[in-house]
């Protein structure tokens, strides 16, 4: 404490009372102004003095003065070491020395609060405003402070302990306003570095969604620790609802189990999204579809599993897909609110125990993708199912529980829709490959007949007629030989499988141009249509009576479904096309949700997924004819079903379904400068809250 007694001060001039300030250690003073010389006046005296009544008052102004200028601008008022020295020459002062923010914290309660709930208000603005914690810098200039002034707010006997006891203080004035904002001392750089590290060391990325206040469910939860051990992956957690408060802290606490805060472009063409979609939306994937580059397929976090195909100009390059991963946590949704009690039915029963697994591949037919010579890999994706009653979940042949890894018993699989005579030569290929690995029992064949050489679509038109014609691909008899060939194909790879031909919209054009007697007006193809016509009459179906009659192998292996027949595996529906919705009307992705519980068919040529409703896409080539020109989402996907009754679907990607090789340590495998990540809300680039903000 630095002390001036009256008898002292009788100075001859001012200069000389600032020597004597300094040989006092007092704060050193500005030329001519003193400015610096005192913060800001609070009085003291020595043992057994005593203040006077007007020292008292004047002690007590200038606290309040001071406890007012702070509250207002959260730093000490400005220096007026003149006005107080003359004061002090006049014997209104016994003893001058600084006011400290401790003094006004202490005398000046009331002041104090109001300084305190103006940083703590601001503190929240800016968290809602970013969706994260602000940083020290973003704060002290939304105060208007210096850091130097930020941080004398800070500290024993301040206004809060430190940074973190402000962020205790704020979170714990306004809960709410905290429930989905990132706490970056928690997410910060460190956890960062590791996640980005996982991303381009290990092979596989497991993507899970948690939803905050709920449990993890424990055994899918130590199933996936096990399986990521066995794959070479890594955990990646979307927070639905970017909601980080709440979350289960094994989560946190787990190594190798990483917290999505940030975006992750992990090549140009993939992009896991922290966009918010709230953990009891209906469809997640609403509104999305214009969202981000074309070709860029996007993940985001909802505990649904669902997938839509994109329409691009240049979906054979580059699909853009849009994709959830389904959730790591249990199906409870509470809320004290009447009018929620049903949307948490809905979003319970919604609910799915799943994920997404990305695995990386560098193709195996092409060095580098179409169009990118300097993108030297791409990532494989598929969902994965917990099956609580199992104990765990399938990924292509294997069963994955915490006990470990054993094979895997697939029952069916299902092709999209095949279209011999259009179907993609590197589709073909590649079935041979998955059948044997997958080794299922039965196979589900989707428009396995063209139907290219009765094509009504094209019956008036002459010029292609003519063409088509010359090159043979009016010849019926042809087309069914073609059609044979591929069936033998498959029956060759497994001697038990059996084949099933679905009852779909093309394998009846050849019904119809029988029912119309349109053989008659084709001379190449008359001799055939009246053999197949008279079958027709007689009950039997021509299109498997050709099949026989043109060579088909193991026929007792290749069974025709019936128009409206049923065929579950593992209580999935398999024979359904897709052609024939509800009650006679074109089929539609939303019906056909409604009407099983489970679901696998084709026809859309595209892949969607809706929990268990899965449109398995086309094995044919992506471009023809009638989608020559415009935008296209047309995929080629296979589904299995597994015996415990999950649905994995997996798309061809440069020649293969999954990686046939992993990525070797030394490979080149990013393109140059990813994976990038994409901060939350940089404020560099500037902030809009909109309407509804804070309502």
């Amino acid at each position: 404490m630095t002390v001036l007694k009256k008898n002292l001060l009788t100075f001859p001039s001012f200069a000389l009372l600032v020597s004597l300030a300094l040989t006092l250690g007092l704060p050193k003073a500005h030329a001519n102004t003193c400015h610096g010389l005192f913060a800001v006046a609070k009085i003291e005296v020595g043992p057994g003095e005593a203040l006077s009544e007007k020292e008292i008052k004047l002690a007590k102004k200038i606290q309040r003065e001071a406890g007012v200028f702070f509250r207002q601008n959260l730093r000490l008022p400005p220096d007026d070491a003149a006005s107080q020295l003359a004061q002090v020459m006049d014997g209104d002062l016994t003893v001058v020395s600084p006011i400290s923010i401790r003094d006004i914290v202490k005398n000046q309660p009331q002041s104090a609060e109001v300084a305190r709930n103006k940083v703590i208000n601001t503190f929240v603005t800016l968290a809602k405003k970013f969706g994260r914690t602000p940083t020290e810098s973003e704060l002290s200039q939304e105060l208007r402070l210096e850091p130097k002034e930020l941080r004398a707010l800070l500290g024993p006997e301040a206004l809060f302990s430190n940074y973190e006891g402000l962020m205790a203080s704020a979170t714990q004035k306004k809960p709410r306003a905290f429930e989905k904002v990132i706490d970056t001392t928690l997410f910060n750089s460190q956890r960062n570095e590791l996640l980005i590290k996982a991303v381009q060391d290990r092979q596989k990325l497991i993507v899970t969604t948690a939803v905050a206040d709920t449990p993890v469910d424990k055994g899918f939860f130590e199933t996936l620790i096990r399986a990521a051990r066995e794959m070479d992956a890594e955990i990646l957690v979307f927070p639905a609802n970017m909601q980080t408060t709440g979350l289960d802290p094994i989560l946190i606490n787990t190594p190798g189990v990483h917290i999505i805060t940030n975006s992750i472009q992990l090549t140009p063409w993939l992009n896991i999204n922290r966009i918010k979609i709230t953990a009891k939306q209906i469809n997640p994937l609403m509104g999305l579809d214009r969202y981000g580059p074309r070709g860029q397929s996007q993940i985001v976090g909802s505990p649904k599993i669902a997938l839509r195909t994109v329409a691009t100009m240049e979906n054979d390059i580059n699909p853009h897909f849009l994709i959830t991963t389904g959730a790591v946590t249990k199906p409870i949704y509470n809320s004290d609110r009447y009018i929620k009690e049903r949307t948490n039915e809905i979003a319970a029963d919604d609910h799915m125990l799943g994920a997404l697994i990305l695995e990386k591949s560098q193709g195996s037919t092409r060095p580098s993708l179409p169009g990118n010579p300097g993108f030297e890999g791409f990532f494989h994706f598929r969902h994965i199912q917990y099956k609580e009653e199992a104990k765990g979940f399938t990924d292509r042949n294997k069963f994955y529980s915490v006990n470990g890894v054993q094979d895997a018993k697939i029952l069916a699989l299902s092709f999209g829709d095949t279209h011999v005579g259009v179907a993609d030569p590197e589709v073909v290929r590649s079935l041979r490959p998955a059948i044997v690995e997958l080794d299922p029992d039965r196979i589900a064949l989707h428009d396995l007949f063209n139907g290219h050489s009765v094509n009504h679509h094209d019956r008036r038109n002459l010029i292609n007629g003519a063409r088509n014609f010359k090159n043979g691909s009016l010849d019926l008899e042809q087309e069914l030989r073609s059609v044979v060939t591929f069936l033998n194909s498959l029956l060759s790879i497994n001697s038990k499988v059996e084949l099933r031909i679905v009852d779909a919209n093309h394998n009846s054009w050849l019904h119809r141009w029988l029912n119309e007697g349109q053989f008659m007006f084709e001379p190449h193809n008359r001799t055939l249509g009246l053999e197949l016509a008279n079958v027709m009459v007689k009950g039997e179906d021509p299109l498997l009576y050709a099949l026989k009659k043109f060579g088909l192998e193991s026929p007792k292996r290749v069974i025709m479904m019936k128009p409206g027949a049923s065929w579950k595996e593992a209580g999935i529906e398999m024979a359904v096309h897709g052609h024939a919705g509800a009650n006679g009307a074109k089929g539609s992705h939303p019906s056909f949700v409604r009407a099983a519980d489970g679901m696998i068919y084709g026809h859309s040529h595209t892949y969607q997924r809706s929990n268990m409703t899965v449109n398995v896409g086309t094995g044919s080539v992506k471009r023809q004819g009638y989608n020559a020109d415009g935008p296209s989402n047309h995929s080629q996907v296979i589904a299995a079903v597994s015996a415990h009754g999950e649905i994995q679907a997996f798309v061809l990607r440069d020649g293969e379904w999954w990686a046939q090789e992993p990525v070797r340590p030394g490979d080149k495998f990013f393109a140059h400068d990813y994976p990038i990540v994409k901060p939350n809300n940089d404020p560099s680039v500037g902030q809009q809250v909109d309407q509804y903000w804070g309502r």
